[in-house]
């Protein structure tokens, strides 16, 4: 149910966001208790999981220590400064691609993927508030 796509079309199909973008920084997000785990990362926010969600914004990071940090961007590769709230997919490149979805700690993606609200400029979420999505598997 979560389509995994390369940084340049998921920003390309951003749109960007529902709330005023007056400032110049782009907000971040910062994944912590990535222990044991490398490499780049993707993180997308969107109005939804299924086919007639809008991607909003986007970020790619790379995985240093126990964290990975990313700078979230719109179309056009502009700073994405909204706020809202809005589902996570994470995607990391840890020895082959894996994808998570935002469910405040719940194991299931499908049935327990919860929108996350995002005001600061700077946010943090711990990586055991998401949960595996199997690809390929299942119905």
């Amino acid at each position: 149910f979560v389509a995994v796509l390369t940084f340049g079309i998921v920003i390309a199909g951003c749109d960007d966001g529902n709330t005023d973008d007056g400032g110049d920084s782009a907000k971040t997000i910062t994944i912590t208790g990535l222990s044991g785990k490398s490499g780049e990362a993707v993180i997308t926010l969107s109005t939804g999981l299924d086919d007639s969600a809008t991607l909003v914004a986007a970020g790619i990071g790379t995985i240093s220590g126990d964290s990975a940090s990313f700078a979230l961007l719109k179309e056009g590769y502009s700073p994405w400064t909204g706020s809202g709230s809005y589902y996570i997919v994470l995607t990391l490149n840890d020895n082959g691609e894996k994808t998570y979805v935002y469910t405040n700690g719940g194991e299931d993606p499908e049935e327990d993927a919860v929108a996350y609200s995002i005001s600061s400029a700077s946010t943090t979420i711990p990586f055991g508030k998401f949960a595996a999505v199997e690809v390929g598997g299942g119905s």
